[in-house]
């Protein structure tokens, strides 16, 4: 790998382990400058008519329309995961299970990993052929009362912020979000996110940036067949997250797998744009 690449394998190892390959996991050395590593990916899929689809596996999720996601990405390494695809009229629904590890040596519990679930909901509406609105929630909770995942995060409905208040702000670390799509033509889409983990609105209006306001947007736009050049797509997007978004009092319950954050590579406390664009002809492409 780059040298940069190595640098974050090493600086971020799990416990009884060389160190830790992005997008990849585990890994022990390889020759001088080398990591060797295991990759496993998997799943099972049955839909048993128009409207359900179940899917069982080993792998990697992402819920968004741009380069990046703020709600989960595909940058972690992969992870077990149950998912129920609903859809019909205008709706598509996905509720999905992953369990995750916590891989640093001071959350090792009895010389294993520490075990995390997160739960999400996401709901996708097409009000017509060119707006779509969807909406976005998700809690991480452990196995620190060793009871497994939670039965109430079973529940495919249910809102988690009334179950994370019932139980203690210990127990869980829930997110929302609301997202959107519009379609101007069938060549150009702008498309947004916006991620809530914590908001205090008094703190917000006094503009003193209080670490209490956990927040990410996102904002972008892509325009395929670019000024009538065929296979030329054009893509700009800007990112932005809040200082400690995604984190949490305990420190279990950030929002990570295996050293990695879920959903921007970056974590939080960034300001990003991104600029992309690839063309093909015949046997030429650049990006």
């Amino acid at each position: 790998f780059a040298n940069y690449i190595n640098q974050f394998i090493i600086d971020n190892k799990p416990v009884n382990s060389n160190g830790l390959v992005p997008g990849r996991g585990r890994s022990k050395e390889f020759n001088t400058n080398g990591f060797d590593y295991p990759l496993a990916e998997g799943y099972l899929s049955y839909t048993p008519n128009h409207f359900f689809n179940f899917q069982f596996g080993q792998g990697k999720n992402f819920i968004g329309d741009g380069y990046r996601s703020l709600f989960l990405s595909d940058v972690a390494s992969p992870s077990p995961y149950f998912k129920i695809t609903t859809t019909f009229w205008k709706i598509q629904y996905t509720n999905l299970w992953l369990f995750l590890d916590d891989v640093r040596p001071e959350a090792q519990v009895n010389g294993a990993n520490a075990r995390k679930f997160v739960v999400m909901h996401h709901l996708s509406y097409n009000i017509n052929s060119r707006l779509n609105i969807n909406l976005f929630e998700s809690v991480i909770s452990d196995n620190a009362n060793h009871d497994g995942l939670n039965v109430n995060y079973i529940n495919p409905i249910i809102f988690f912020r009334p179950i994370e208040f019932s139980r203690g702000e210990s127990a869980g670390n829930a997110l929302l979000g609301i997202g959107s799509k519009y379609k101007f033509s069938d060549n150009f889409v702008v498309y947004n996110q916006f991620l809530v983990d914590e908001l205090n609105l008094k703190n917000l209006a006094s503009g003193g940036g209080s670490w209490t306001n956990k927040f990410g947007f996102q904002l972008g736009a892509k325009y395929f067949n670019a000024f009538k050049i065929e296979n030329l797509h054009l893509q700009a997007e800007l990112n932005i997250v809040r200082p400690f978004t995604y984190s949490h009092a305990n420190p279990l319950l950030n929002y990570a797998h295996f050293n990695q954050p879920l959903a921007h590579p970056w974590g939080a406390n960034f300001y990003e744009f991104i600029a992309i664009a690839p063309y093909k002809k015949d046997r030429l492409f650049g990006n």
